[in-house]
Formats: structure tokens, sequence, C-alpha cells
């Protein structure tokens, strides 16, 4: 089994200069921020004005302004900055370690009670089970480059929609003038959640799920069902200490109470690291900025 574990350099300061600047003269600090004289006017269905239904144009005001330009563009660059000299972290997190799968099912004339099936590491490697991923786990962020942020420019608001807005202030700023809190829904605590049952038919790591990679782990069944279809059973393959590349064996060993001998298969190993550069994912990046 030959393996490769990519990882990803860290991109260079030069680089990263060079791709700010870009991003700098590409995405400027604002100098435009609309008309800075508030006004009116009628909504129309066609040619028709819609009474009481008249548009506000509130201007930004000079504090929207002074926190765009003194803190929320530079803020950006900065961050732009740090996610470009961290785009190698980012890209590592999201990228899967090699596997190996062991295709099992009992071909026995009769259930396997008490199964226990290790995976055993032999040599330069260490083995993990795979990450644990529920369905509902939200999908990992898009690597991309934080959003330019939009200078202050006035907006328009519905004449009566204003009016409400400031009724809801006045009615919060009267009941805090009372001691009264603006109402929030009530917090709902949650369940008790209750060890599951273990099904007599299911494999369960033994003792636990490991965390780490290491020179083992192993699965256990109180009754492995037979004449069923082959079962996947996974792992990633890691290399010991800070190496390039390496080479060892893993071995699969099944051991069952009504087994009188293990079953053992072991397969040759090598995994090897590739380093890969990021300077064209970096420049994706700036290019698809928005």
């Amino acid at each position: 089994l030959t393996l490769e574990q990519h990882v990803y350099e860290p991109l260079d300061s030069l680089v990263i200069d060079t791709l700010m600047e870009t991003i700098a003269a590409r995405y400027p600090l604002a100098s435009d921020f609309g008309s800075r004289e508030p006004m009116r006017r009628a909504t129309k269905y066609g040619a028709f004005a819609l009474p009481g239904m008249d548009q506000d144009f509130i201007p930004a005001t000079d504090e929207e302004i002074k926190v765009y330009q003194n803190d929320t563009y530079p803020n950006w660059l900065e961050a732009c900055r740090e996610y470009l000299a961290t785009l190698h972290a980012r890209k590592l997190a999201q990228t899967h370690a090699p596997l190996f799968q062991f295709a099992l099912s009992n071909t026995g004339l009769r259930p396997a009670k008490s199964v226990l099936i290790e995976f055993i590491a032999q040599g330069a490697i260490e083995v993990i089970p795979p990450p644990y991923k529920d369905d509902d786990d939200p999908e990992p962020e898009p690597i991309t480059l934080p959003a330019v942020p939009a200078a202050p420019a006035g907006r328009w608001v519905s004449s009566h929609m204003r009016a409400i807005s400031d009724i809801q202030r006045l009615f919060e700023m009267h009941q805090s003038s009372f001691g009264h809190k603006p109402m929030r829904p009530p917090m709902i605590s949650p369940l008790h959640l209750q060890k599951p049952r273990r099904e007599d038919d299911q494999f369960y790591y033994k003792p636990k799920r490991p965390q780490h990679p290491g020179a083992s782990f192993a699965l256990e069944c109180n009754q492995w069902r037979h004449g069923g279809e082959p079962e996947p059973f996974l792992g990633e393959v890691h290399l010991l200490g800070e190496a390039s590349s390496g080479e060892g064996a893993i071995t699969c060993r099944v051991q069952a109470e009504n087994l009188s001998t293990p079953m053992t298969l072991t397969i040759p190993t090598s995994l090897q690291v590739r380093r890969l550069s990021l300077d064209d994912d970096a420049q994706a990046l700036v290019d698809s900025l928005q």
C-alpha cells in the first residue's frame, strides 16, 4: 500500500506583500460616500405615486465615515494579510489524511460472538480511525478572503417603516427608564442526554474512539452476523514524528469467542509527504475577491 500525504508550504512574506499591494490597488479606500443631503421621493407604481409610501434618504453620518476610514477598511486589509499568512494551515485543516481500508465479513455458518477487530501499525507509521462526521455537522467553511467592506453611502427607507422604527426605539427607551428590559424569547433547557444503548450486532470502538494517532486501535461486537455483505473498516495513516517518509505495515487481526484461531492479514505500507506550493491558490483567492 503506497500512500501520499499532502502538506502546504506557508506563503513567503514577499509573496504576501505583493498580493496585498494588488488587493489595495483593486479595492482602495473609498472617497465617495453618496449624497450628504437628506431627501424624500415618492414610491411609484408605473406612472402613479403610491400615497403614504414615500421613501426618505438618510445620508451617511460623519461617525459612519470615520469608522469606515479608521477601523473597518484598515482592519479588513489586516484580516486579508492574516488570512494569507495562515492559508497553509487552513488548507491542511481541510485535507484528509491518507486512508487504509479492509473489507471484512463473517463467512462462517453461524454468528461470531465477542468479536474483537484490531488494526496494528508497525514500523514508522501510526493509525487512527477517520474523523467522526455526523449528518448534522456543518460543512467546512469555504476558503475565501474576507469580503471587501462596503463604504457608507446612505440608505433609502420607507417613511412609514422609519416611523415604526422610531416608535419602537422610544418604546424600548421607555421600558429601560422604568427598569424593564425588552422581552426576549425564553431559554429552552437542553434535554437530558442519555447514554445510547449498544446494539449486539454493531461494532464499537474499544475502549473508546482514539483521539490521536497511535500504534493500534480496536473495535468490538457482541454478535457479528454471518452471511452478510463485506463491511468496510477504515483508518488514517500518519507518520511517526516529523519524518517526510516512512515504511511499515498494517495488520488486521480478527478474534472471536467461537473462532479457534485468530485471522490476520498484514499489508506492507509506505507513506510519503508531498509538500505543495500555495502561490497559485493565493493568487486565485485575490482574483476572486468581491
